[in-house]
């Protein structure tokens, strides 16, 4: 940020403070602006690192999952009995059922517990507001 603040002189005019107020705030919005990019720079950043990662487990976790899955439906079935395949995968598709409706559960709990992006700039913006407010009076 600019250091040009520096207490009015007595022999400035109106017009060159409000001029001058003018510039700062401007500046001030900018460097704000600047720090908002940065901070949302390196969230975007960790979150896409993050992303990448489980994308690539859960593709690996799904292929897997097919895989049991066709092996637990013959396996149940086959030990049912002769003619009852059908039940095995009957049986495995509810399993899955269950573990989804626990999986939306603990995710909404999570999702609404997320905290806003950009702490520190939104603080430093309601502080701007204040002080401007402030000097306003």
């Amino acid at each position: 940020m600019d250091s040009d603040l520096r207490p009015p002189r007595a022999d400035e005019s109106l017009g060159d403070l409000a001029k001058q107020a003018s510039e700062q705030a401007s500046t001030l919005i900018r460097d704000e602006v600047a720090l908002a990019k940065l901070e949302l720079k390196d969230d975007i950043r960790e979150a896409v690192a993050g992303i990448s990662l489980f994308s690539a487990a859960g593709v690996t976790a799904l292929l897997s999952v097919l895989m049991l899955s066709v092996a637990a439906g013959f396996g149940i079935g086959t030990a049912i009995g002769e003619g009852w395949t059908w039940l095995g995968f009957v049986i495995v598709g509810v399993v899955y059922l269950i573990i989804a409706g626990i999986a939306a559960v603990l995710g909404r709990k999570h999702a609404e517990e997320i905290p806003p992006p950009a702490p520190r700039t939104t603080r430093q913006a309601k502080q701007t507001v204040a002080a401007t407010k402030e000097i306003g009076r």
